[in-house]
């Protein structure tokens, strides 16, 4: 007897269950020490660094077998492992490719076709990517709450930057021309075209604009002083020019928080702001009052 009734209201109460847990004050505990950790994901990756990233990585894969994986579930066991001997070959790699006779081996050993890609040898390293890439790909597929699966997503984004550097060290190294990238399209109109590298770069900026204090801000990121000197223009022409026809606070707000955004993807894609922008010319009626 397939008793649906009894598994529909068993779903039922795992569900309300699922609910109020999300609702108790250590399941937001929870949320939010999975936020600092997206955090941390996303500055690691804006470091473009790809030794940095596998080790974030690997320590991430490591924390889970060791204090998640039970002893019986040999599936979760063997995943695992299998990734950690996948970072243990990236590593390997990551010592001798950028030394032209001692990866140029390497390169004789993946000669055939179907064992290169673009000019390069898909050596264990790029098949050490692209499993793990799987891997997490498939991890956001389970029931996870959403704050877990962002914080699996923006790992895989991280993976993606430290393969692509692996592969300019490739393409470096072995003297062959990669065909440039398309800078993709982000989902939020404001960031424009980024690469995952240059967009993991621009929420480092903004997190530390928005959350340090200017001085320990600039000191991690000094590309952020020209944004302050920017701001501090723009609000003191704002004042100078006071008058009853000025518009209202908000509208003014949303002004700078327009350009703001700007900013912080130009500084992401390496580029100084503009002498214009930075000395803050006055905005125009129509901008500061769109409704108008």
């Amino acid at each position: 007897m397939s008793k649906p009734a009894e598994r529909e209201r068993l779903l039922t109460v795992e569900a309300v269950a699922i609910r109020r847990h999300a609702q108790a004050f250590s399941a937001k505990k929870l949320v939010d020490t999975r936020k600092d950790l997206i955090a941390h994901v996303k500055e690691i990756a804006a470091s473009g660094k790809g030794e940095w990233i596998i080790a974030m990585e690997r320590d991430f894969v490591a924390n889970d077998l060791e204090r998640y994986a039970k002893a019986d579930d040999k599936e979760m066991t063997s995943s695992l492992n299998a990734a950690l001997q996948g970072f243990a070959a990236i590593e390997r790699k990551h010592r001798i490719v950028d030394n032209k006779e001692q990866y140029q081996r390497v390169n004789e050993e993946f000669s055939f076709p179907k064992n290169r890609k673009q000019g390069l040898p898909l050596d264990e390293a790029r098949q050490a990517f692209a499993s793990h890439r799987a891997r997490l790909g498939n991890y956001v597929k389970y029931r996870l709450e959403e704050t877990e699966k962002q914080f699996v997503r923006e790992r895989g984004k991280a993976l993606s930057i430290a393969e692509q550097d692996y592969i300019a060290r490739q393409a470096r190294t072995l003297g062959v021309a990669l065909p440039r990238r398309a800078k993709p399209a982000q989902a939020n109109s404001d960031q424009g075209r980024l690469s995952v590298r240059e967009a993991a770069k621009r929420d480092a900026l903004e997190r530390a604009y928005t959350s340090l204090p200017r001085a320990e801000a600039v000191q991690a990121h000094p590309e952020l002083a020209d944004l302050y000197t920017f701001e501090a223009a723009f609000e003191a022409a704002l004042k100078r020019s006071a008058d009853k026809n000025t518009p209202d606070a908000e509208n003014r707000r949303m002004f700078l928080e327009a350009i703001r955004q700007k900013s912080f993807n130009e500084l992401a894609k390496g580029n100084p702001l503009p002498q214009a922008e930075r000395q803050a010319p006055q905005p125009s009626q129509q901008d500061l009052d769109p409704e108008r």
